[in-house]
């Protein structure tokens, strides 16, 4: 039984994709702590020669001056050079090796090379294992950086992994509150048609949620300076309707910050909070603490989806009755990204959508997931983006949001909103 499982491909494709660079084996390769007769500290400072002459035939035509003046450059293949198998096969036995001898001696200096050894030899460990599983389903990626190459396996096809782990057992169920669309899911968990796929009805009653769509306000990148205002609005049109706590969650730290700011600045008498970078533990155990204090009045919580407040956290009742979601959730656009959507762009001609729009919108569910956390709950749901219109994003909605309003303007919004909230009130007479 294996729950979460939205989050399973993401975490599988980070465990079977693995990297290395010359700079790294060359760092190890300078550490006298091993001592200077180490066979794996020499075949690494090898290894580093041979992998800048193995690779560097296939960047030099991609190698261009930044604009800090240092040159860099990327390429991709979708077959490693043969040499690097026993380049980095040869490597790991000899660390495995010299780790299983430093376990038997007796100086006090011998814990410190085994710390050195382990940490070394799992990264090589991992690239050499990655190597192996290499198929159709991987790509390789080179990086020219600062004079120096580092070479990223990365897994594309995360269906054939788990397939085959799950082979081994008689049967699993995988389930989520988030699984939408099923058929993308299905895939990508390595499962085939042939297996079940079963959607179940919600046990919270529709009419606890009100979900609306602001379909007129653009939040991409080349135009958010330009609609902050008019989100700014929104978010205000939302938390007017009835007072309480509410999470509003952005794209990036950025425009969190920007949004927040604006917020503030607009209504400096509310309680505003925020989440950044590198929270302590004590951080963020006092954030969530605010949430169920008692108050009456306003607490409005500026975050990240995808981070730590967007998942895995309960803040049932009054302690949190809205969140609004600016923006469409898709990952940033990297080399990576772009060899998904090749990738499932020639196996089922939906590139873009396995590469940016369903991870995306599972980002923007599991947001949105904050609110409705027990049978007793209500809350409103409120979505900030012109494309949550494109049917690509449309068939992605689950089940639960039935009802859902697209809306045009901040006063129609919390006309909506307030008639929610007045149901309520008659439902309790």
């Amino acid at each position: 039984l294996i729950d979460e499982a939205q989050n399973l491909a993401e975490r599988v494709r980070e465990s079977y994709s693995a990297e290395i660079s010359t700079a790294m084996l060359k760092e190890f390769s300078d550490n006298y702590t091993l001592g200077a007769l180490s066979a794996s500290r020499v075949l690494a400072g090898e290894a580093a020669e041979k992998m800048t002459e193995l690779l560097i035939p296939y960047l030099k035509e991609e190698i261009r001056e930044g604009r800090d003046g240092k040159k860099e450059g990327a390429t991709h293949l979708s077959e490693p050079p043969g040499d690097l198998y026993s380049l980095f096969g040869s490597l790991s036995a000899a660390i495995e090796e010299e780790l299983f001898s430093t376990y038997s001696a007796k100086d006090e200096e011998r814990n410190e090379r085994a710390h050195l050894l382990r940490s070394f030899g799992y990264e090589v460990k991992k690239f050499y294992t990655a190597l192996q599983s290499f198929d159709s389903g991987y790509e390789l990626f080179l990086f020219y950086e600062d004079e120096e190459i580092r070479a990223k396996l990365y897994c594309l096809d995360t269906g054939r992994i788990i397939r085959k782990r799950l082979s081994l057992g008689h049967g699993a169920v995988l389930f989520s509150a988030t699984l939408s669309p099923l058929p993308y899911y299905r895939e990508i968990l390595g499962g085939d048609r042939s297996d079940e796929m079963l959607e179940v009805n919600s046990p919270f009653d529709p009419s606890q949620l009100a979900v609306a769509i602001m379909d007129k306000i653009s939040t991409r990148w080349s135009e958010r300076e330009d609609t902050l205002t008019a989100v700014v609005r929104s978010v205000a049109a939302t938390i007017s309707a009835k007072r309480g706590n509410y999470m509003i969650f952005s794209p990036s730290f950025a425009y969190s910050d920007a949004l927040c700011a604006a917020f503030r600045a607009k209504y400096p008498k509310l309680k505003v909070i925020s989440q950044t970078k590198n929270m302590t533990a004590e951080e963020k155990e006092n954030f969530l603490k605010k949430f169920r204090e008692e108050d009456e009045s306003y607490l409005i919580a500026f975050c990240v989806m995808g981070g730590i407040y967007s998942e895995g956290i309960d803040l049932a009742g009054d302690s949190l009755i809205g969140a609004v979601i600016v923006g469409i959730g898709i990952p940033a656009l990297s080399y990576e990204r772009e060899a998904i959507a090749a990738y499932y762009e020639e196996k089922y001609e939906e590139g873009k959508q396995y590469a940016y729009v369903y991870p995306g919108m599972n980002r923007v569910f599991q947001a949105a997931g904050r609110v409705i956390r027990r049978e007793d709950d209500r809350g409103v749901i409120v979505l900030i983006d012109d494309r949550f219109d494109d049917p690509i994003y449309k068939k992605s909605l689950p089940a639960l949001w039935e009802g859902v309003k697209f809306i045009g303007s901040p006063k129609d919004l919390k006309a909506e909103l307030e008639e929610f909230w007045k149901s309520e009130s008659r439902d309790d007479d």
